[in-house]
């Protein structure tokens, strides 16, 4: 959808509403003469004219008028465009934030250079203090007033070779400092971003820069798994690119897993119950309130690390663009993806209209009567009730998705007659667990449960035979197609000894029934699935994932199955190990 026409510069009814705006009002209109439509907003173009009419304002000042006159630029700019070309906003305030960061950047370097000189290799080659942005800044999705999360770090040691020279450490965080002290202190212009250095190994007490050795040492023996979520959103926004490439390369492996890293929503539950005590006391806030914008980056957060390991498409920092992509990689819905997508829109746009009023980093959900006056318009509603009314609908679809992805069916209540809880109890007792977590017993008992259920709607007929392995993207249930399986509990039995310190199979088996019951079916018609699952557990992933045989298999298919999933190899072994797998699936899939 193209934008609509800009409107004149004549002061619109609705400023009022919005004293932030209307404060910068002149200096908005001569903007809106230059850049009409926000989509073609040069921020470099403006910055540089805007500077040479400012000379003599030092810089600090000058950074701050520039942001807070641009940024509701941009805010009223976007209440004339359909809710769609939200992003464009989001886009145009994340690249005005990279634009000021650099300039803080350039900024503290040169002061730092010229005291202490540059800091160099072995080689002689000059080193650069890398910038990394994560959160919503990281995504390129910035809040009109958000706080931006900011990482320092650098590639090697060494010494600065100016008349008085510093360790790299030192000068790396004076350059740091520097650029905070430009964009974060608060003088009689306001401050032009509170920066949160907090996201850095070992956070507050930790270093302000940090070697990548040290950043890589951190995140093999420190890391957890709220810090996977906060590196998926990093993304360099200030020096080195090359060497921002490579760090990166080196952080991937501790955001993504290999294989199918479903043990990530075991891990999820802790922060699932936080946030489930935050919206017990903001039912109202668009960001952690249910159904808010914080649920749906969970949603998308976790299936990205779930599967990302496997698809580099799926490892994206947008979060808007990722949930297209993953509904692309069949791991959303289209209705799920169309909820999550325009629900999105609105919850965002929603909350940035609650900040534009007085560039205060705002969630709750709170309007002056003033507001709700002129806020339908904004998102192409009669009144406003529509609107409200609207995002109510939105926010109770995002809920349910969040809870249906979370939803712990190892923990629902399962009743079992007396012989069926027998049975457990038996089978249960030929495995090893004795030494195993409590947690993986459990996980057993979930599988067996959920097995039996299965097994009691088992008919005694033949299930037909076709090319289609059922995953849950497919939103088809089994019994629509299939009669369920009978269960074959020695086979089973097999694959579960098999999987006992593979605890995120458990889960995956526990959590998604299509996918036991494809086992399921697998194990009742041939005893080669046991066989081989059991010696390669890697293969219940292509249970997961939706595949379809061709009638007849052809060279043409093979390879484009083979460049589709091979990783990308570093030696011989790796190759020949990616081959050997390659093989295993499609036979398992035949």
């Amino acid at each position: 959808m193209t934008e609509t026409a800009p409107i004149n510069n004549s002061e619109p009814p609705w400023l009022a509403a919005f004293p932030f705006i209307q404060q910068h009002w002149s200096t908005v209109a001569q903007i809106r003469q230059q850049y009409p439509v926000l989509s073609a907003y040069c921020i470099a173009e403006d910055w540089q004219n805007s500077r040479r009419q400012n000379e003599s304002t030092n810089l600090p000042a000058f950074m701050r008028r520039f942001r807070q006159s641009r940024l509701a630029y941009v805010a009223a700019q976007d209440f004339q465009q359909p809710v769609i070309n939200h992003l464009t906003a989001l886009h145009r305030v994340s690249e005005l934030a990279d634009f000021l960061i650099q300039k803080a950047y350039q900024a503290a370097v040169a002061t730092v250079v010229a005291r202490y000189g540059l800091v160099r290799d072995d080689q002689g080659n000059n080193q650069q203090l890398q910038v990394f942005a994560l959160g919503k800044l990281g995504s390129g999705e910035l809040n009109y007033s958000s706080d931006i999360d900011l990482v320092f770090i650098y590639e090697q040691g060494g010494h600065s070779d100016g008349e008085k020279s510093l360790d790299a450490g030192r000068y790396y965080n004076r350059i740091g400092k520097h650029m905070i002290q430009l964009l974060d202190q608060y003088t009689d212009e306001g401050r032009v971003y509170q920066v949160d250095m907090r996201l850095r190994p070992f956070g507050s007490v930790g270093p302000l820069s940090c070697s990548l050795e040290a950043l890589h040492r951190y995140l093999l023996h420190e890391g957890r798994e709220w810090e996977r979520f906060a590196w998926m959103r990093a993304r360099q926004v200030a020096g080195d690119w090359q060497a921002g490439d490579r760090i990166m390369l080196t952080i991937k492996p501790f955001i993504y897993r290999r294989h199918l890293d479903y043990s990530v929503f075991e891990s999820l539950a802790k922060i699932k119950a936080d946030m489930t005590l935050l919206t017990d006391y903001q039912q109202d806030d668009l960001k952690y309130g249910l159904g808010g914008i914080r649920s749906v980056e969970f949603v998308v957060q976790s299936l990205q690390m779930t599967f990302g390991g496997r698809d580099e498409t799926l490892q994206g920092v947008s979060i808007y663009r990722q949930i297209q992509g993953l509904y692309e990689a069949r791991k959303l819905s289209s209705h799920d993806m169309e909820i999550l997508r325009h629900g999105w829109l609105w919850l965002r746009k929603s909350e940035n209209i609650l900040q534009a009023v007085d560039d205060l980093p705002k969630h709750e959900f709170s309007m002056s009567a003033n507001l709700k006056a002129h806020i339908a318009p904004f998102f192409g509603q009669p009144d406003w009730f529509g609107f409200r009314d609207q995002l109510e609908k939105f926010r109770t679809q995002i809920d349910a998705i969040f809870q249906q992805l979370f939803a712990d069916v190892a923990t629902e209540t399962v009743v079992l007659t007396a012989a069926e809880q027998r049975l457990v109890k038996n089978k249960i007792s030929e495995l090893p667990l004795q030494r195993l977590p409590k947690s993986t017993a459990e996980k057993v008992q979930g599988v067996l449960q959920q097995a039996i259920l299965i097994g009691r709607q088992s008919q005694q007929t033949d299930s037909k035979q076709d090319h289609q392995v059922y995953t849950p993207a497919d939103s088809r249930d089994f019994d629509q197609d299939e009669s369920p399986p009978d269960i074959a509990w020695q086979r089973l039995m097999q694959v579960i000894k098999a999987i006992l310190k593979r605890p995120s199979y458990l889960s995956m088996l526990v959590k998604e029934q299509t996918v036991l019951v494809a086992l399921l079916r697998l194990l009742q018609q041939h005893d080669y699935v046991a066989t081989t699952v059991a010696q390669f557990p890697v293969l219940l992933e292509r249970l997961f994932e939706p595949h379809e045989l061709p009638k007849n298999l052809t060279v043409r298919w093979l390879d484009n199955q083979w460049q589709h999933q091979r990783m990308p190899i570093d030696d011989v072994e790796q190759w020949m190990e990616a081959l050997r797998y390659f093989k295993l699936s499609i036979q398992f899939l035949i």
